[in-house]
């Protein structure tokens, strides 16, 4: 995959919450087992079927199916992450990867996320996106609203500069273990947030993904 905008829509089985998409003829859809019932409910056809289809409720009618052992350590997500990854595509957009009747599984999601540092995937929730950002800079709009959080994934994250929000910290050496970064504010300029070494888990509101100015290397559609 030569397109660096073009994007990979893993649909899985959690909740959805109305979020839609509308994928372009460069774009790849997988559903990832029980997803494939929500791609039915959109009317979206994926590209391809993952999954050990244990949660799965329609039949599968449409798209290549890959059918994986239940018995095994990647997740059927992490599987078709990694899936995704070797098709080429570095832009990945999770959709029901959180919510659902056991958190356990989207505590995995969001494990699974720090699994490819070098990928931009964006895991989607009820009202938010959540994304990593690995040893360089994310800036923002000054058109953002909102609140915006930041955690360190690594177990400490050296250099987090937040300039630009309601909350400001310059150089500081954010921990894993104590959660300062929650519910910070835009405040209607220009920002920006930075690490220079480790790895930061990002919440903010998903409809405002298109106001990131710069995420390291790859783009946002």
């Amino acid at each position: 995959m030569n397109n660096k905008k073009a994007v990979c829509y893993i649909v899985a089985a959690g909740e959805w919450y109305g979020y839609t998409f509308l994928p372009q003829k460069e774009d790849c859809v997988i559903a990832v087992d029980g997803g494939y019932d929500t791609l039915y409910e959109m009317d979206i056809i994926p590209n391809y079927v993952i999954g050990d289809f244990d949660s799965i409720q329609t039949p599968i009618t449409q798209g290549k199916t890959i059918r994986l052992n239940p018995i095994k350590d990647d997740t059927d997500t992490l599987y078709a992450i990694n899936f995704a990854k070797e098709k080429g595509y570095k832009n990945i957009v999770i959709i029901g990867g959180t919510g659902g009747s056991r958190i356990s599984h989207t505590i995995a999601n969001v494990q699974t996320l720090s699994c490819y540092p070098e990928l931009n995937i964006i895991l989607i929730d009820r009202k938010e996106a959540l994304f990593l950002l690995t040893n360089g800079k994310v800036k923002f709009s000054d058109k953002c609203k909102g609140y915006i959080s930041v955690f360190s994934i690594s177990d400490t994250s050296i250099g987090v500069t937040e300039q630009g929000l309601k909350y400001e910290i310059k150089g500081y050496e954010m921990q894993n273990s104590y959660p300062i970064g929650v519910s910070n504010e835009f405040i209607g300029q220009e920002s920006f947030i930075e690490v220079e070494r480790g790895t930061l888990l990002i919440i903010m509101s998903y409809e405002q993904l298109h106001l990131i100015k710069k995420l390291n290397k790859f783009s946002i559609k």
